[in-house]
């Protein structure tokens, strides 16, 4: 009886081929269980099998069978099938990203891109390739190359990756043609990675120099298209020595020749000039140029003051063009009068904005001196503003070599500062006499007064200056 049974059972074909000897020793051996009647079982007179109960994870475990395990093996065999065409094919690529050139081209490509996710990704996977990256072309590392794509985020990256790493071993580098991740920065006009750079902790390297024009990063400063305000503050945060703000190119011009000689600078004139930039520029240059030079360079030295300012009493130099002789006499006389209250350097500030009101108010234009009276209009000027005072002061700097002023029989060297300004009130000096002959022409000995008369206020007798 049993025996067909077991034969029926194992030919149903609801039992799979793999589960019939399984049955078979299920059948033929049972467990050795007791067995307990319950209530319902003793009206019905059914004995059922006692099991003890099993902990939570076998009953949950066997509460789930497997419906159909073909099925299930099958799909299980396709996800590892995929599973292992997937690892393969991220192994290829992890393989190409190892091999050279490949791996410099794609972290290449991505920050030109600017794609971060991607970045942030070969940083997880590739960071020391990433601080080890340079171009083979043009020696830019990734900071370059951030720099010149206006790419803040990624540069953000880079310099986080140096600062967890060590930012004491990252070295920061000078690609080809002699430019630093900031020269990059400042010439594409990124006032923002710039910024970043400013900020951060690594080495700016403001020292360096390009290789073509022996330039610093102060000259490209003032060479770029930034706007006045930024300049302004990327300059502020740099901090720069007396050595690189003093530093001369190869074309024998320093960051302040290059502010002046560019536009939109007229801010940076003003901060170089205060943290003590010289001005090195050939003065025939300053003399076929009329001044401009001077003229920027001191009125933004000038504007700083303002109570200074409200003393000279001019405003504009349209204004006293269309102005009487007179007038202009008047102004000078309050110069003249204020004299010895300030420094002599202040005084000096103030001469040479009276040598630009007398420019443009066009006292010796050839239109004025027709008379007799207007003829001999310098050297009344000279005596009827008493510029012995001036002459004094110019003295006793000389002495206290405030101005660095060298009195006969001295062997002291005055310094390279003081001998500029000297030599601009020299050079004053002869174009007011250059300016006195245009004019009034060859009178003899009716010149002479007048010529030691402007000797005297410039140098005075005592005092006396090689060029």
């Amino acid at each position: 009886m049993e025996q067909s049974l077991l034969d029926k059972a194992i030919s149903s074909p609801s039992v799979p081929p793999q589960y019939q000897q399984k049955v078979v020793e299920e059948v033929l051996n049972p467990p050795n269980n007791t067995y307990q009647r319950n209530a319902n079982s003793q009206r019905k007179g059914n004995v059922i099998p006692f099991k003890p109960q099993e902990p939570p994870q076998q009953q949950s475990q066997q509460a789930q069978p497997d419906k159909s395990p073909t099925l299930s093996l099958q799909t299980s065999s396709l996800n590892e099938q995929n599973e292992l065409s997937a690892y393969n094919d991220l192994n290829d690529f992890e393989k190409k990203l190892q091999k050279q050139p490949f791996l410099n081209n794609f972290i290449k490509t991505t920050v030109e891109k600017g794609d971060s996710m991607m970045f942030s990704d070969l940083i997880s996977s590739n960071h020391r390739s990433i601080l080890e990256f340079v171009d083979n072309m043009t020696l830019d590392t990734l900071l370059h190359i951030s720099c010149k794509t206006n790419h803040v985020d990624i540069l953000k990256q880079i310099i986080a990756l140096i600062i967890s790493k060590n930012p004491n071993v990252y070295v920061v580098k000078q690609n080809i043609l002699g430019e630093t991740p900031l020269i990059c920065a400042i010439d594409a006009n990124s006032s923002e990675c710039a910024l970043f750079l400013l900020t951060s902790t690594i080495d700016n390297m403001l020292g360096a120099t390009t290789h073509a024009d022996n330039t610093t990063v102060l000259h490209h400063l003032a060479l770029s298209k930034l706007t006045e305000a930024k300049k302004t503050l990327l300059f502020s945060m740099m901090h720069p020595t007396h050595e690189i703000l003093n530093f001369v190119s190869s074309t024998g011009e320093t960051a302040l020749d290059t502010a002046l000689n560019s536009d939109g600078n007229r801010k940076l004139v003003k901060l170089l000039l205060h943290q003590g930039a010289v001005y090195t520029k050939k003065h025939d240059m300053i003399i076929e140029k009329g001044f401009s030079y001077e003229k920027t360079m001191y009125w933004d030295e000038v504007a700083q003051y303002e109570e200074q300012k409200s003393k000279i009493v001019w405003r504009t130099m349209v204004e006293f063009s269309k102005r009487e002789t007179g007038t202009v006499v008047f102004k000078l006389k309050a110069f003249v009068k204020d004299l010895g209250k300030s420094s002599p350097i202040d005084d000096w500030k103030k001469l040479f904005n009276v040598k630009s009101e007398m420019d443009t108010s066009k006292m010796f234009g050839p239109n004025t001196m027709t008379s007799p009276d207007q003829l001999y209009f310098l050297d009344n000027c000279l005596k009827d503003l008493e510029l012995e005072n001036l002459k004094n002061q110019l003295i006793l700097a000389a002495k206290s070599r405030k101005l660095g002023g060298v009195l006969r029989g001295s062997e002291t060297s005055c310094s390279v500062v003081d001998e500029r300004i000297l030599k601009k009130l020299f050079e004053m000096k002869e174009e007011c006499i250059d300016r006195f002959e245009k004019v009034g022409g060859d009178y003899g000995e009716e010149r002479t007064p007048i010529f030691l008369k402007l000797e005297e206020v410039v140098f005075g007798s005592f005092c006396s200056m090689k060029f």
